[in-house]
């Protein structure tokens, strides 16, 4: 490398080593492009000569580890490591205090990196989909700039550190996924007394998927900013194992998911689902139907109802429930093997009535 550029983008040119010895004198090269290259390893000392470095982009690579020289950039701004999905190691980033975004999504590291709660500049960090075990307590309350979170929660997670998430108040956008009900419903009844995000999804999924929210945006195409998304897990028994949503989801997505799941207005909440505008319901097997009663302002957002695989519905909707769904506009029904009706109209039922069901309803399949 020449020693008076700036930036240099070598992305996806099919990168695939750096020698060994390569230590360039490139001290005022600001910004550094290598992301979607098959690159495999880089040099110890690599980073040893780079102090002007701001932005360093590896997105993509299929390196192991960060060298320790990395520590020598402590003017970087932002640190981009998502999808390095053989990563496993990253050095301490205590020396790194100007770091204001950190990407690490969908890498193999299982521990959170050392010196990561001296980034107090940091506005964005990501977690999510990563071999994370745990999230170490007394971290977040000094990342007190946070405005974008996105974080997996492991099998080992401590309480304190759900609740300090809690108390982030710069949050603007969050994306949690849980391995455990207990800590999701730690979080939701917690975050109750205090501003949840603008913009949210929250998931349980004892796996790690890279492609869900991917997955699950295109067979939802959803437009709305406060999303729970629920797959494989017990989500309706007693009281303290069954699931508590918060009032204000605007999109619900059920994926396989077992309990005592006869009715979606079976899961408990802190009031309605008063704002729930997409419900996606698949391969729940005790479903029976989708509301057991509607009062007065509740689902009145609702506008998409989609339920797939669902092998004991035989009726989606009961006439009686629809004066208060006047926003639906499409109902979903695919591979129900024992539907019957899609509405079920009561004989008593005024003729009046039933020509204003539904008025905004565009579609039914």
């Amino acid at each position: 490398m020449e020693e008076n550029l700036d930036k240099i983008s070598l992305m996806n040119n099919y990168v695939r080593e750096i020698p060994s010895s390569s230590s360039p004198n490139c001290q005022i090269l600001s910004t550094l492009f290598l992301q979607g290259n098959p690159l495999e390893s880089i040099p110890e000392s690599f980073f040893s000569h780079m102090h002007g470095l701001k932005i360093l982009n590896l997105s993509g690579t299929e390196i192991e580890n960060l060298p320790n020289s990395i520590s020598e950039c402590t003017n970087l701004t932002a640190l981009l490591l998502q999808k390095c999905r053989r990563l496993k190691r990253v050095p301490s980033l205590a020396r790194l205090g100007a770091l204001q975004k950190l990407d690490l999504g969908v890498t193999k590291i299982n521990e959170v990196p050392a010196g990561m709660e001296m980034l107090a500049n940091l506005t964005s960090l990501d977690l999510l989909f990563t071999g994370l075990h745990m999230i170490p307590g007394g971290i977040l309350p000094k990342l007190c700039r946070l405005q974008k979170l996105r974080v997996q929660w492991g099998l080992e997670t401590l309480t304190v550190a759900v609740e300090e998430a809690v108390r982030l108040k710069n949050l603007d956008c969050l994306v949690m996924q849980f391995w455990k009900l207990q800590d999701f419903n730690r979080y939701v009844k917690s975050s109750h007394s205090h501003r949840r995000p603008n913009d949210y999804c929250l998931i349980i999924n004892r796996g790690v998927n890279p492609y869900l929210l991917d997955d699950v945006n295109r067979r939802l195409q959803y437009n709305v900013k406060k999303v729970v998304i629920l797959i494989r897990c017990y989500i309706c028994g007693t009281e303290d194992d069954s699931i508590f949503l918060p009032k204000e989801v605007e999109c619900l997505f059920i994926r396989d998911c077992s309990g005592d799941v006869r009715n979606i207005s079976s899961i408990p909440t802190f009031n309605t689902l008063e704002r729930l505008e997409i419900l996606h319901v698949e391969d729940v097997d005790n479903l029976t139907g989708i509301f057991s009663n509607v009062s007065a302002g509740q689902y009145s957002h609702l506008k998409v109802v989609k339920v797939i695989k669902c092998p004991k519905l035989k009726k989606l909707l009961s006439s009686k429930l629809l004066s208060e769904l006047k926003n639906l506009e499409q109902i979903d029904v695919g591979q129900c093997k024992e539907m019957e009706e899609l509405i079920a109209v009561d004989d008593d039922d005024d003729n009046e009535e039933r020509s204003q069901f539904l008025p905004k309803l565009k579609g039914c399949h």
